[in-house]
């Protein structure tokens, strides 16, 4: 293949398919503003085209003086707009599948201010491209952002050479830039305003006709539709946990029939952030409530297959929903009371078989641990002393687990309360302290340090991700009257729905097992027939 190459444009080999692809895409993108056609060049042939001619390690897709001829304009000039979005690709498959040196975190940098001006200014319109890439385009910026972070904290393994090089560009990926384009993509495109509106008249934003609304073009629409994602994503990364779900405010995140569900890698991120935002502000009920409704389906997909079909990333898939599993055992443990028999047997079936074992870890003490593994890896946004040569990528990490694992301690310690009150109808305070080994008047601010601690909300049906109704986290209530404690057991619903569910579920493999086995037994039947007649023409 590589003999069969022209070399053009430096030392890029270019062939004739490379610049076919080019041509297309700019022919669709921006003359004939064709969609079907942008996903199957977009969707299928740069996938392909990768794999095929830059597989190998370190290879990477041509220059923009390699292939500008293949992207003028009408007076024979580079269409400037549309190499944005190119070099945006080559980037990101360098990031993927190569090792960017520190020249190529800059110019990454710069490339992204250069298209998102061109999309902020909102002077050129005539753009087409669909929500995977639109998606891809704001999740790869956080990525490379968080990337550079980490780099550039990282001190011990860098060259002086390339200690100069962050030295001579402190504005490179500055927090205050990152988080500025996001909002003013949000912004331009009147994102928030439409899905309000719709909002309001209950209609799901894959309904939402984007050419009748106030946003410049389709594509404005849906970058500002994701910078809400990205930007989001980005409050968590900063540990801003409130801003997080806020963020999220004109998004119906709990919907079947929002935009984000058409890119799978945007639902599975979005489900990912926000239960650990909800995780570390105490909002532990809805936290299993967002990864319960995404792990076991990740694995069921997995194990049908069905996974390939909505990814094409498998591992980075099970990596995540194996991390939301550990922080969903996390919170189970900090909800006294929850039901996880379900759970539990329904995470041995898809295969998570260090379920259990997480828990014991957890209830040994060994929370840090899981959490280190489990949670985001936060950044430190400041520029660092370049003098001291300190590796500081992991601090934001550990200060947020140690935060986190010092309040939980605290609250683990009160779980012994809650299993005294389980016992008793009526208890004076003096002998329940005693049985717990402290004086009453400690005792009683233990008591409200419980029932504080556990008391968070809960969001509901038509509320947004950071509203919620104040609820006891405890499945047991009790009240302290004078010197006399009295428990009154929670009110327990009996559901059955999951029971009929799974009996449903087994049922209909249970009938497909049987049709596949008729049908093949069909097949040799025929089979033998057809023998029979053949044998019997030729006597």
């Amino acid at each position: 293949k590589r003999e069969a190459m022209a070399m053009e444009g430096g030392d890029f080999p270019v062939n004739d398919a490379i610049k076919d692809f080019v041509f297309d895409m700019r022919q669709s993108c921006r003359m004939s503003l064709r969609q079907d056609e942008v996903d199957a060049l977009y969707g299928i042939k740069f996938p392909e085209l990768s794999r095929t001619y830059y597989g190998e390690k370190d290879a990477t897709w041509p220059g923009v003086d390699a292939i500008a001829s293949m992207a003028e304009t009408k007076d024979r000039t580079p269409d400037e707009y549309f190499l944005c979005f190119y070099k945006e690709m080559t980037y990101r498959y360098l990031f993927q599948h190569g090792k960017p040196s520190v020249q190529d975190r800059i110019d990454a940098w710069n490339n992204y201010c250069s298209l998102f001006d061109f999309v902020i200014a909102a002077q050129d319109v005539e753009m087409v491209a669909n929500e995977q890439w639109t998606f891809d385009i704001i999740n790869e910026f956080i990525y490379q952002f968080q990337a550079f972070c980490q780099y550039r904290t990282d001190l011990t393994r860098r060259e002086p050479e390339e200690i100069e090089v962050l030295k001579a560009n402190p504005s490179a990926w500055a927090v205050q830039s990152v988080a500025m384009y996001l909002k003013q993509l949000i912004q331009v495109s009147n994102v928030t305003s439409i899905l309000e509106a719709h909002r309001q008249i209950q209609t799901p934003s894959q309904y939402i006709d984007v050419s009748s609304q106030t946003t410049p073009s389709k594509l404005h629409f849906d970058l500002g539709y994701f910078a809400i994602f990205g930007l989001s994503r980005l409050e968590c990364l900063l540990g801003d946990y409130h801003a997080c779900l806020s963020v999220l405010d004109p998004i119906d995140v709990f919907s079947g029939q929002e935009i984000y569900h058409k890119v799978f890698a945007c639902y599975l991120n979005l489900y990912y952030h926000m239960g650990f935002a909800y995780l570390m502000m105490r909002r532990y009920k809805d936290c299993i409530r967002v990864y319960s409704m995404i792990v076991s389906p990740i694995n069921r997909m997995a194990k049908t297959g069905a996974l390939s079909h909505v990814t094409n990333d498998e591992g980075f898939v099970r990596k995540t929903a194996d991390k939301m599993a550990a922080l969903l055992v996390v919170a189970m443990s900090l909800t006294p009371g929850i039901k996880v028999e379900d759970l539990v047997l329904n995470f041995s079936k898809d295969g998570y078989r260090s379920f259990a074992d997480r828990m014991s870890q957890v209830e040994d003490g060994n929370m840090e641990g899981i959490l280190e593994k489990a949670c985001p890896k936060f950044i430190n946004p400041a520029v660092p002393d370049y003098g001291k040569g300190l590796s500081l990528g992991f601090e934001p990490v550990r200060r947020q687990v140690e935060l986190f694992c010092k309040h939980s301690a605290h609250q683990t310690s009160l779980s012994k309360i809650r299993s005294f009150l389980m016992l008793y109808k009526a208890i004076g305070v003096e002998k329940l302290a005693r049985f717990h080994g402290s004086s009453p008047d400690d005792f009683r601010c233990e008591l409200l340090a419980l029932k504080h601690l556990l008391s968070q909300k809960e969001s509901g049906p038509g509320m947004t991700p950071l509203e919620g109704e104040l609820k006891s986290a405890l499945d047991v209530h009790f009240f302290v009257n004078d010197d006399l404690i009295q428990i009154d057991e929670a009110e327990r619903i009996t559901r059955h729905e999951s029971y009929f569910i799974a009996e449903i579920h087994k049922t209909s493999q249970v009938v497909k097992q049987i049709n596949e086995r008729a049908a093949r037994q069909a097949e040799i039947i025929a089979a033998r027939r057809a023998q029979r007649a053949r044998s019997q023409y030729e006597d």
